[in-house]
This record gives C-alpha cells, sequence and structure tokens, in this order.
C-alpha cells in the first residue's frame, strides 16, 4: 500500500507540472511576441517621427521664405514696373535674407525675365521657370544652381510672378539635423527630385530619386516602403508627404532592423506553439499510459480476489 501510494503522488506531480508547464510555456511565447513586436514598431515609428520633422522643417522654411516673398512682391515700384527701383529693392531683400541668391521678376505666359538681381555676365537661362505651378521645386542646371525655385503673385501686376532662388544647403543642413544615426533621410520636391539627402548630397542634388521614391510620393500620405538605395543598401524607408507643398521626406533603415524582428518572432510562435503541443502530447501521453497501468493494477487485484 505504501507504495502505491507513492506511485500516486508521482503520477499526481507529474500531471499538475505538465498542467502548469503549459501555461508558462504560452505566457514566456506571449511575452516574446510583444517584446519583439514593441522592437519592430519602434524602428517604424522612430523613422516615421523623423520624416514627419524633416518635412516639418521644410515646410516651415519654405513659408519663411514664401513670406518674404509675400512682402516684397507688395512693393509700389512692383506695380509701376520700375524695374531699377525694384532692383535696388530686391538687393536690400537678399542682404536681409542670405539663403535667398537670386529674385527675378518674369513674365507667366512667355516666361521673359522683367528684373534680375544677377549680374548681367551671370544671366544664365534657368529652366522650369515658364509654369503656372506655384510650388517650389529644385532645379540642377542654371548659374547659381542648384537652387530651390520659390514662386510667388504679383497682387498688384497680374500676369507676372516673383521668382525667388534658394541655397538647397539650408534645407540640407535642417535634414541633417533631424536625421537619425543609422539611417538614410532624404528630402524631395513634388516632382520626385533630391532637395538633401544624407548621403552624396552634392551629386544627387536636383537628380532623380528612385523609383522606390517616387512611387510612394505617388501614393502621397505617410507610410512605410521597401525599397534600394542608390548605393544598393537594401532598406524598409518611412515617408510622410507634405499636403501643403507636395514635398516629402523619407527615411531609410537597414532592413535587418525590422526583419531581424520579424524572422525571431516567426521562430517564437512556431517554436511556442510546437512546444505546447510536445507538452500536450506527454500530458496526454502519460494519462493514457497511467490509466493503462491502473487498468492492469485492477484486474489484477480482481483475479487475486477471486484467487482468494
Amino acid at each position: 500500500m505504501p507504495q502505491v501510494k507513492r506511485d500516486s503522488r508521482q503520477r499526481l506531480w507529474i500531471l499538475v507540472s505538465g498542467v502548469l508547464f503549459l501555461p508558462a510555456l504560452i505566457l514566456l511565447a506571449w511575452t516574446l511576441t510583444i517584446g519583439l513586436l514593441s522592437a519592430q514598431s519602434r524602428v517604424e515609428d522612430e523613422a516615421l517621427i523623423t520624416a514627419a520633422d524633416i518635412v516639418g522643417g521644410a515646410d516651415n522654411r519654405l513659408a519663411f521664405y514664401d513670406g518674404i516673398l509675400g512682402t516684397y512682391s507688395t512693393a509700389g515700384s512692383l506695380a509701376d514696373r520700375d524695374w531699377d527701383s525694384a532692383t535696388q529693392r530686391a538687393h536690400d531683400v537678399l542682404e536681409l535674407s542670405p539663403s535667398l541668391t537670386t529674385l527675378l521678376v518674369i513674365e507667366n505666359a512667355t516666361g521673359r525675365v522683367m528684373m534680375d538681381t544677377r549680374p548681367a555676365a551671370a544671366r544664365a537661362s534657368l529652366p522650369r521657370l515658364i509654369s503656372v505651378d506655384t510650388r517650389p521645386a529644385i532645379i540642377r542646371a542654371g548659374d547659381g544652381c542648384p537652387c530651390v525655385v520659390l514662386r510667388h503673385p504679383i497682387r498688384r501686376l497680374p500676369g507676372y510672378s516673383l521668382v525667388g532662388l534658394a541655397k538647397p544647403e539650408i534645407f540640407q543642413a535642417d535634414l541633417l539635423k533631424s536625421r537619425r544615426p543609422g539611417s538614410v533621410a532624404a528630402l524631395v520636391d513634388a516632382d520626385g527630385d533630391f532637395v538633401g539627402r544624407s548621403l552624396d548630397f552634392q551629386g544627387r542634388v536636383g537628380t532623380p530619386a528612385t523609383s522606390y521614391v517616387r512611387e510612394a510620393l505617388a501614393r502621397g500620405g505617410r507610410g512605410l516602403y521597401r525599397g534600394r538605395t542608390y548605393e544598393g543598401l537594401k532598406n524598409y524607408s518611412a515617408y510622410v508627404v507634405s499636403p501643403i507643398n507636395g514635398w516629402s521626406a523619407h527615411v531609410a533603415v537597414n532592413r535587418t532592423l525590422i526583419d531581424t524582428p520579424r524572422l525571431w518572432l516567426f521562430v517564437t510562435l512556431v517554436g511556442g506553439a510546437f512546444l505546447a503541443l510536445l507538452a500536450a502530447a506527454g500530458i496526454i501521453a502519460h494519462v493514457v499510459k497511467d490509466m493503462a497501468a491502473r487498468r492492469r493494477t485492477d484486474e489484477q487485484m480482481l483475479r487475486l480476489q477471486k484467487s482468494e
């Protein structure tokens, strides 16, 4: 009888341990899953926040420039077409705004330049000035460029626009301040051309961005996409498109920062499920074995009673 009691206690402890192990395993797998999802989400959220900071800084910078152009566009010399006086005042504006390099007045229909603050010898033609699109854009060719073209209508002189040329380096400086280590950041205009880039800025400014960037720009809004940089870096990029001017910021992070948590998440889920099934199968097998042993014991006791 003591041996029977010990066997019963052992079987009870085994069953209790198995029953407690299963929920503990599930809890561990769940905890690991939450941790891995949090790690992945943290990388994505940080990249989106950085992209939003970059594009927000660009919006503020462009609004500042637009305010300068808007104030100057009210000058009476522009309304009177007194181009000499208008040019003199424009130089005063440029002295107070060193990030602006040039001010021009153009006729919208023909693109004819009526006023130009550049020296006569440096007045090379600038592409993309004949346009009804008032959104700011980057151009690479032309004297004093690459430069950001800013347009503002002259209310008192219908049919004409005030055009300012700004240094893209100021946008590049803002981008580098917002960029986080380990990422590749870019700022592109509404046409998908680089305004700023954390890698090879001088070589890429004013040139078209990758097809991945342009596809994201066409989608608009914000989100995440898989891509590859010109340097061959495979990445996930967070992007945010400005609803104000169509510019967008793109922050690329190494794919391993997101794929590694995803891989371990898969391993955790599959491994946890396998161990849970294995534990459940072990408990069931032990119960079946215990029931069979009990049947044999009962049969032996019955035969013993009959023989007695």
